[in-house]
């Protein structure tokens, strides 16, 4: 399977916004929410910064702030 290297990038965002806020206190569940929220602004705003959107990458976003949810367990 061949991941487009954008959408890993989006992935590792996700990612690496939710893991640091956990890093520094912030609830796993409010850092998922976070990343994720973030995803879905960024999809907004690209069409007026000359992008498209693409929920693809938002999902792919998503799934990667979602690293930090089984925090929750622990």
């Amino acid at each position: 399977m061949n991941i487009p290297l954008d959408k890993q990038a989006h992935f590792w965002a996700g990612l690496a916004t939710s893991a640091t806020l956990c890093a520094y206190g912030v609830s796993p569940g409010i850092a998922f929410s976070i990343g994720a929220g973030l995803g879905a602004l960024k999809e907004i705003v690209d069409p007026y910064r000359g992008g498209d959107r693409d929920v693809v990458d938002f999902i792919a976003t998503t799934i990667g702030a979602a690293g930090v949810l089984p925090l929750l367990l622990g």
